[in-house]
C-alpha cells in the first residue's frame, strides 16, 4: 500500500477492503505499466520526442524520461495541476490542464503540445503517452468553434448521463487534434503510443477521442494498451482470494445508470450467496439535481439499500483515478452496521433521490480519499458477506 493512502481510508476499514484498494491501485500504476511495456526500439534510438496527456500523463512521462535518459530531445506533457512537479528535466515542459470541463489553459497546453509535435525531426521517433482524461486535456477547437461551446456541450452530455463513447463522438466533431488530428501534426515518421485505457473494450477511436487514428496518414501510429480495467479487476480478484473471498465476476462490465448497476450487483450477491466483483464505469443522470456525488458513491449506496441490514456485508466501490465525479473522494466502503438505524437508511434514500451521495457517505464515515492517483483504469465494485 502507498504510505500516504492509509490516513485517507475510513476509520472502520478492515484488511479485505484495504488490501483490495492497495492491490488495485498498485496494479494500475502508470509508471510501472510504462516500464513493463517499454518499446525495445527506443533503447537504440539516438533521440526521441515525448508527448503525454491525460490523468496519468505525469507519472507515465516521468518513467519514460528516466528510461530515455539523455536521449530525450523534447517533451510536452499535459497533466493535472497537482502533478506538474513530477516533471523535472531541462527539455521537458509540464502544462497544467483542467478536467472534465476544459479551460483556456487546456487550449494553451494543447497548442504547446501540437507545436512540439510539429517541431520533431522526421527521423526521430515520437513517443505518445495517452491516458484517461486526455480528451479534456487535449482541447484544441476547430476554426469557428469556441471554448464556451465545447464546455457547454460537455456539461450537457455529462448531466444527461452520456457515456465516454457518446461524449468523445461530439468532441471529435468540435476539435482539430481529435480523430487523428495529432498524428497529422506529428512531423516524425515513426509514432509510438502507449495507452493506459479508461474505455471499456479499449476502442482506440474513443480513448482520448482517437488523436492518433488517421486513415490519411501512412505509416499509422503503433498503439499498445499497457493497462486497462481488466488489469484492475484481476488485481482486485487476487486480493480478495488472498482474504479467502472467492469472487463471482459477471461477464458484462458495469455500465449505464450507477444506481441500477448497484442494485443489480447486490441482487447477484444475494442470489449466488457469494462475493461478487465487477469492473466498468457507470454514469449518473443528474438532470437539474443540485446534490453532490459521483458514480461510485451512488452505486455503493444503491447496492447497500438493496442488501438486508440484518446480514453482515461490505460494499466497496472505487474509481482508480481517485476522483469520483466532482468530489474529493475515490469512492466508498459501506457496511451493514451503518444501515441498522432507520435514520441512516432514510439518509441513503434521500441521497439517491437527490444525487447527493457524497454528503451521505461523508456522514457515514464511508469515503475513500486517495487524492488523484496518477492512473485511470475505470472503476471496480465488490460486495461480500462476512
Amino acid at each position: 500500500m502507498r504510505r500516504d493512502l492509509q490516513p485517507h481510508l475510513p476509520r472502520h476499514i478492515q484488511p479485505p477492503e484495504r488490501d483490495i484498494i492497495a492491490s488495485t491501485l498498485a496494479a494500475c500504476d502508470a509508471g510501472t505499466a510504462v516500464r513493463n511495456h517499454w518499446p525495445a526500439e527506443l533503447n537504440h534510438a539516438p533521440s526521441a520526442r515525448l508527448l503525454a496527456f491525460g490523468k496519468a500523463a505525469a507519472h507515465m512521462a516521468a518513467a519514460a524520461i528516466e528510461l530515455l535518459a539523455g536521449r530525450l530531445s523534447q517533451a510536452a506533457i499535459i497533466c493535472p495541476p497537482e502533478h506538474t512537479h513530477l516533471i523535472n528535466h531541462p527539455r521537458a515542459n509540464a502544462h497544467p490542464a483542467d478536467h472534465p470541463l476544459p479551460t483556456e489553459r487546456n487550449i494553451a497546453a494543447a497548442d504547446a503540445l501540437e507545436a512540439s509535435a510539429r517541431a520533431a525531426d522526421p527521423g526521430e521517433p515520437t513517443l505518445v503517452l495517452i491516458s484517461g482524461g486526455g480528451s479534456a486535456h487535449l482541447t484544441a477547437p476547430r476554426p469557428g468553434v469556441t471554448l464556451d461551446r465545447i464546455r457547454d456541450t460537455t456539461d450537457r452530455l455529462l448531466r444527461a448521463g452520456a457515456d465516454i463513447r457518446e461524449l468523445n463522438h461530439h468532441r471529435r466533431q468540435l476539435e482539430r487534434l481529435k480523430a487523428g488530428g495529432l498524428l497529422r501534426a506529428c512531423a516524425s515518421t515513426r509514432v509510438i503510443a502507449l495507452v493506459l485505457s479508461d474505455v471499456l473494450g479499449n476502442d482506440l477511436n474513443t480513448i482520448a477521442s482517437g488523436p492518433l487514428i488517421a486513415s490519411d496518414r501512412d505509416p499509422p501510429a503503433e498503439h499498445t494498451v499497457i493497462a486497462d480495467n481488466h488489469t484492475a479487476v484481476r488485481a482486485a480478484a487476487e486480493a480478495m482470494r488472498r482474504c479467502n473471498l472467492d469472487p463471482l465476476i459477471p461477464d458484462q462490465p458495469l455500465t449505464g445508470e450507477a444506481s441500477i448497476s448497484g442494485r443489480h450487483l447486490a441482487e447477484l450477491a444475494l442470489k449466488s450467496n457469494r462475493p461478487v466483483l465487477a469492473g466498468g464505469e457507470t454514469t449518473v443522470t443528474v438532470a437539474n439535481a443540485t446534490g453532490k456525488g459521483g458514480r461510485n458513491l451512488e452505486l455503493a449506496l444503491a447496492a447497500a439499500r438493496r442488501l438486508p441490514p440484518d446480514r453482515d456485508w461490505t460494499v466497496l466501490a472505487l474509481a482508480t483515478d481517485g476522483v469520483d465525479g466532482p468530489t474529493d473522494a475515490a469512492g466508498a466502503v459501506l457496511t451493514s452496521k451503518m444501515f441498522q438505524t432507520k435514520a441512516n437508511r432514510d439518509l441513503a434514500d434521500r441521497a439517491l433521490e437527490t444525487h447527493d451521495s457524497y454528503h451521505a457517505a461523508e456522514r457515514l464515515d464511508a469515503l475513500i480519499r486517495t487524492g488523484p492517483t496518477g492512473t485511470n483504469a475505470n472503476d471496480i465494485a465488490a460486495i461480500w458477506f462476512r
